[in-house]
């Protein structure tokens, strides 16, 4: 089903491209337009460029760019039909929706699939005595049925064969059900969560994508997620993001847990900001999602080895990503979750109240280990701490670090800083390219403006047309602008993602964003357009008076002199208006 371009525009007129952005990364207000760290790719320094007026982005650093539709395709992994239902949803504009499943793609199927799957779960604890085991589980465990109904907790049954049977009925078929990552991969028919506490897995967005299942009773592994499917990835996805993230983005801060129960337990103690990994350590494209909102986390591992490990780690993680981190000691074996059931949820906020910083952290922790009372015992818990200094973005943090890991060692500055030089790596940030004005000619610059403010192509077209550019990227720009105007539709987002060349789309995102062609862009495509026209009656000009030469060694008629020699006459006359307007 085709959807209307009416539709299209009024989604897009109802859309804010700022407050849509600001749901992924935290945009300032600088130079004219709003810049942020870049959510597409690792970076400290701001790349991100939003124009509201215009409704695009574009990044400096990977040179991704294009309209509201095409910033949530690529953040939500949705082909143009969902980002338009998606966008449509959230903007309050009616689209008909297309009723035949065997026409949706993979990724919207698979989303409805999960959405319905969840609704299933949730029926089953909460409305039949199916569910009772996992709801007496949660009740004694502390948790209200706010937070069941917040989190769409729900119970899959021991039954090997509903769930298969139940999705069939639903018109699902075998080959799509069995690469939904809902049954084992063995047997396409059994399902991969049985007799266990489930746990859905949301985007940013609040769209279910995966389960953990929590096993009650018998035999197998305590907790199991889904596999990866096209709407999850596990190494980036967070349990929690998509209800703390208001409150992360408004407190500036998070609470980092170990595990689903956690996270729950801190959301029913008033601390909604809380999250976790699923069932895997932190990873550095999690702590860059998180970078998105916050400048602060909180750390809650367990005080056990692993916990202390888990937790050495994501400090170092976050420290990549920009982020301030300090550790809420969790005591005696427990986690927030027992916290909750045995003490309350007060005990929880009291615990939160008592941090320490990272770096006093991890040197207690490498204090233990080694003895700071010898060389050799400094040297070790110089390079346990390595990894946190040389993570630092900033030389004040760093040399702050040191002076106080000095204080702490009684070890000379210096030496540390010549022992840490040699344990330094490269940072990996994918850099800002910096553009060689010597590869863009008059052609092409011309052109490129002109897409970028296409506004002002139907003046440039007066005096120039393909054949006049030597740039053959100049020449594909101005017939895709030809035809665009022809059609009515000089829009600089459609226009550039008509053009195949990587690398010249990207320059024309640079361009409308860079402000290159300062607050009067028509005064600077003037002059480039009097540079493109120049050289081509310069060019033709040559070829006249080769001609004209020809003409005499051979004769030629009349009238075919004439009218070289009229053209001469113009074409002279056209340079010298064009060389007084220089001047």
């Amino acid at each position: 089903m085709a959807i209307s371009h009416a539709v299209i525009n009024e989604i897009s007129d109802k859309t804010s491209m700022v407050d849509l952005v600001s749901e992924y990364t935290s945009l300032r207000f600088s130079g004219g337009q709003y810049s942020g760290l870049c959510p597409f790719h690792s970076e400290k320094t701001p790349s991100f460029s939003v124009n509201e007026e215009k409704k695009l982005f574009y990044c400096f650093g990977c040179h991704k760019g294009g309209n509201l539709f095409q910033f949530v395709m690529e953040m939500e992994s949705l082909n143009f039909s969902e980002a338009v239902h998606y966008l449509g949803q959230r903007a309050g504009v009616e689209i008909l929706e297309e009723k035949d499943r065997q026409n949706q793609s993979r990724v919207g199927a698979l989303f409805d699939l999960y959405a319905g799957v969840t609704r299933s779960f949730h029926y089953l604890l909460k409305e039949t005595g199916t569910g009772k085991k996992a709801l007496d589980y949660l009740y004694a465990r502390g948790f209200s049925d706010d937070i069941i109904d917040t989190f769409q907790l729900g119970y899959a049954p021991q039954d090997p064969n509903w769930l298969y049977d139940f999705l069939k009925k639903k018109g699902y078929s075998s080959d799509f059900l069995a690469e939904s990552g809902l049954f084992s991969r063995n047997d396409s028919r059994y399902p991969l969560f049985r007799n266990r506490l489930i746990i859905p897995i949301a985007s940013t967005q609040g769209r279910v994508i995966a389960f953990g299942g929590r096993l009650l009773e018998g035999e197998g592994p305590k907790y199991l997620n889904s596999p990866e499917t096209p709407i999850f990835r596990k190494s980036r996805t967070l349990f929690g993001l998509d209800k703390a993230v208001k409150a992360v983005r408004s407190s500036g801060r998070f609470f980092l847990c170990e595990g689903y129960m956690d996270v729950m337990a801190l959301y029913q103690a008033g601390i909604p900001e809380s999250l976790a990994p699923l069932g895997t350590s932190f990873t550095q494209d999690q702590a860059n999602l998180l970078k998105r909102y916050a400048d602060r986390g909180i750390l809650l591992f367990d005080n056990d080895d692993a916990g202390q490990a888990a937790a050495a780690k994501s400090i170092v993680l976050c420290a990549k990503s920009g982020i301030e981190t300090s550790i809420a000691a969790v005591a005696g074996g427990k986690d927030p979750a027992d916290i909750l059931e045995k003490e309350g949820g007060q005990a929880l906020q009291k615990l939160l109240q008592y941090t320490i910083n990272s770096l006093d952290y991890l040197v207690e922790k490498a204090m233990a280990r080694f003895s700071a009372g010898t060389p050799e015992g400094k040297h070790r818990i110089l390079s346990d701490l390595a990894p946190f200094i040389e993570a630092q973005d900033s030389a004040v943090k760093r040399d702050g670090y040191l002076g106080r890991l000095s204080d702490m060692l009684e070890v000379n500055v210096t030496a540390l800083t010549a022992d840490l030089s040699q344990k330094t790596t490269p940072s990996r940030e994918v850099p800002r390219e910096q553009k060689d004005p010597e590869r863009i000619g008059s052609d092409l610059f011309l052109m490129l403006g002109a897409a970028a403010y296409p506004e002002h192509f139907p003046f440039i077209r007066q005096y120039v047309n393909a054949d006049d550019l030597k740039d053959a990227r100049a020449r594909q720009l101005f017939i895709i602008l030809e035809d665009a105007f022809r059609r009515d539709e000089l829009d600089m987002n459609a226009i550039a993602q008509n053009v195949d060349n990587e690398e010249v789309r990207g320059l024309i995102f640079d361009k409308a964003f860079s402000g290159e062609l300062g607050p009067d862009p028509k005064l600077v495509l003037q002059e480039a357009l009097r540079r493109v026209r120049y050289g081509a009656l310069a060019r033709r000009q040559k070829d006249v008076i080769r001609a004209l030469d020809r003409a005499e060694r051979n004769g030629v008629s009349r009238e075919e002199l004439k009218s070289l020699l009229t053209e001469k006459m113009y074409l002279t006359d056209e340079l010298q208006k064009l060389r007084v307007r220089q001047a």
